[in-house]
């Protein structure tokens, strides 16, 4: 498994996490045919990255919920930030790497919402690390917030499909994948009873 092929298709997957992705859906998204696509997502599968669900003759994948899963996703969000090629998101990046030291690099938790509604939004650990920064609205979720920021007002995950995460990448994605299951695992919410009509107390 070539490491290229498997950081495309984590990213297809990370660009509808939350949603069900089929192997067909990750081979139109990116520059493989099926059959390579269908080996390379087994071999991530094997190394507890992916999570598979056949349903029919549709096979289902997804980020696992484990360390292996969150670590791949990772990867992809590095290569993410690299790729990024507008000039003020790159400008706003390169402003918060620069304000991470290597000694607290692990646990600073930092990442950008470049397309959301109201324009470019930074959300950091630590709110020393958002002073002044160019272009951009800052938040300064505690540490049991950053599941719901993910996961959006919608709880769709649409925030998680589109943010680039600059420091503290493998935490914050296992924070949402735990997040997901949890998700998940929450019972449907029951139907409101109805309300019965109250009989006339008069017979004609």
């Amino acid at each position: 498994m070539r490491l290229e092929s498997a950081l495309e298709i984590v990213g297809a997957l990370k660009h509808r996490f939350g949603e069900p992705v089929t192997v067909t859906d990750v081979c139109r998204a990116i520059s493989l045919s099926y059959q390579p696509t269908y080996a390379a997502v087994q071999a991530l599968e094997a190394g507890g990255a992916l999570a598979l669900r056949k349903t029919g003759q549709r096979l289902f994948c997804e980020p696992a919920a484990t360390p292996a899963g969150s670590l791949w996703l990772a990867h992809w969000s590095m290569e993410e930030c690299r790729r990024a090629k507008s000039s003020g998101l790159a400008e706003l990046s390169g402003a918060l790497e620069s304000r991470i030291t290597a000694q607290v690099s692990a646990s600073e938790l930092v990442a950008v919402d470049p397309e959301h509604p109201s324009g470019p939004v930074a959300y950091v650990s630590d709110a020393g690390l958002g002073r002044d920064l160019p272009s951009a609205r800052v938040e300064v979720p505690r540490r049991d917030e950053w599941a719901k920021v993910l996961a959006g007002e919608a709880g769709d995950w649409a925030v998680a499909r589109r943010i680039l995460l600059i420091s503290g990448q493998q935490l914050l994605w296992a924070i949402a994948l735990a997040a997901r299951e949890e998700q998940r695992a929450e019972p449907a919410a029951a139907p409101a009873p109805r309300l019965q009509s109250r009989r006339s107390e008069f017979v004609d």
